[in-house]
């Protein structure tokens, strides 16, 4: 995933965070709401609920520089995911 010199940096994440399946392993494009609203937040998906909404372990969640799990996280401010390359088993 690269950016676009000059361009929109969550614009240019939201064109590889494409998919609008959630997968464990893969990644997850926040925007919107609370989150930032120039770059977004990148967390990786621990966790698929049959309810639809995901666990995720993230970093700078709060503005800490923490590393962090959530579960049970509603996907309302989903712009997308990334599954090619999962990245925990």
């Amino acid at each position: 995933m690269t950016a676009t010199p000059g361009g929109n940096s969550l614009d240019d994440r939201k064109k590889a965070f494409s998919s609008k399946d959630a997968q464990e392993g893969g990644m997850v494009l926040f925007s919107g709401g609370g989150y930032d609203k120039q770059y977004g937040h990148i967390a990786i998906v621990t966790g698929v609920n049959d309810d639809g909404t995901i666990n995720v372990k993230e970093s700078n969640y709060n503005g800490d520089k923490k590393v962090t799990e959530r579960f049970n996280v509603p996907t309302t401010y989903v712009s997308g995911y990334y599954n090619n390359t999962p990245l925990v088993s």
